[in-house]
C-alpha cells in the first residue's frame, strides 16, 4: 500500500524577489530531505516555481487557489513549513482552512537547509531593524 502524500505549504510570495527565491529554495530542500527520510510530499512551490518563473506565470494566491485546493482535496495529508513569514501568508491561512474543511490534520514542518537558515537571519536582523 502506497504512504499517504503530504500537501507542503510554505510561504512564498515576497515583494522581494530574493526572498522568494530563497522561499522556494528552503521549501525545496526541506522537501527533498523529508523524501530522502522516507516522506512523500509535494509542494506546490516546488512544483510550480520553475514554470511560473520561466513561463512568467503570476504568483498570486487568486491565480493558483483553485490549483492549491484541488491538490490539497487530492491528498490525505497537509502539513505547513515554518519558514519565516507563514504566520503571516494569506495563502497558507486559506489552504489551511481548505485542509481543516475537509478534515486534515495540520501537520508542522520545521525547515532545513543553508536556504531555511538565511531566512531566518534575515528576519531577524529584519526585526531588529525596524
Amino acid at each position: 500500500m502506497p504512504k499517504p502524500i503530504m500537501y507542503l505549504a510554505s510561504p512564498y510570495t515576497h515583494m522581494d524577489k530574493e526572498i522568494q527565491h530563497m522561499r522556494y529554495l528552503a521549501v525545496r530542500d526541506t522537501a527533498a530531505q523529508l523524501m530522502r527520510d522516507g516522506e512523500f510530499v509535494f509542494s506546490p512551490i516546488v512544483h510550480c516555481h520553475p514554470m511560473a518563473v520561466s513561463c512568467d506565470l503570476k504568483g498570486d494566491i487568486d491565480f493558483w487557489r483553485d490549483y492549491d485546493f484541488a491538490m490539497i482535496e487530492a491528498l490525505p495529508r497537509f502539513g505547513i513549513l515554518k519558514l519565516p513569514g507563514w504566520l503571516q501568508s494569506e495563502g497558507i491561512e486559506e489552504e489551511k482552512a481548505h485542509a481543516l474543511s475537509l478534515g486534515r490534520v495540520v501537520e508542522s514542518v520545521v525547515p532545513v537547509g543553508t536556504y531555511a537558515d538565511l531566512l531566518e537571519v534575515k528576519a531577524e536582523f529584519d526585526s531588529y531593524s525596524n
